[in-house]
C-alpha cells in the first residue's frame, strides 16, 4: 500500500521529467482557462500547510479571477516559490496572493513571507 500525499497529486509525468520537450525541442504548454484561486493558490496553500508549522499560509485573491495558462506549470512555479519562502519563516506567514494591475490589467502573482529576507551581503 502506498500513501498518496498532496504533493504527489500535483506532479504529472511532464513535471517529473523537466526535460520534457516536443520533437522540435520546444517546451509544450497546455494552455487553458483556470481559476487562479481555486486551481492554483488554494491547492498550493494546502501543500505548504502543516499542523506543526510555526507559520500560517494565507491566500488572497479576487473571486472568479480566471486566466489562460498552463495549470500544471504555473502551479509548480508557485509551489517552488512557496516552499522556498517556507524554508526561512520561523514564525509568521507565507502569503500567496493574486491581484490585477490597475495600469495594464495584467494578473500579478505574489509569494510573500514574514521571514528575515536575504542578507545584504548575499544579494
Amino acid at each position: 500500500m502506498q500513501i498518496v500525499t498532496p504533493q504527489r497529486l500535483v506532479l504529472s509525468p511532464r513535471l517529473r521529467d523537466p526535460t520534457h520537450r516536443a520533437p522540435t525541442n520546444k517546451l509544450i504548454l497546455q494552455m487553458a482557462p483556470l481559476d487562479v484561486k481555486y486551481d492554483i493558490l488554494e491547492p498550493v496553500a494546502s501543500m505548504l500547510y502543516s499542523r506543526s508549522s510555526p507559520f500560517t499560509v494565507e491566500v488572497e485573491c479576487p473571486e472568479d479571477l480566471v486566466i489562460i495558462s498552463d495549470k500544471i506549470r504555473l502551479k509548480q512555479v508557485v509551489l517552488n516559490l512557496g516552499r522556498n519562502a517556507a524554508k526561512f519563516v520561523e514564525q509568521g506567514y507565507v502569503r500567496l496572493r493574486a491581484d490585477v494591475s490597475t495600469n495594464d490589467h495584467k494578473v500579478v502573482l505574489f509569494v510573500e513571507d514574514s521571514g528575515p529576507g536575504i542578507p545584504k551581503d548575499k544579494r
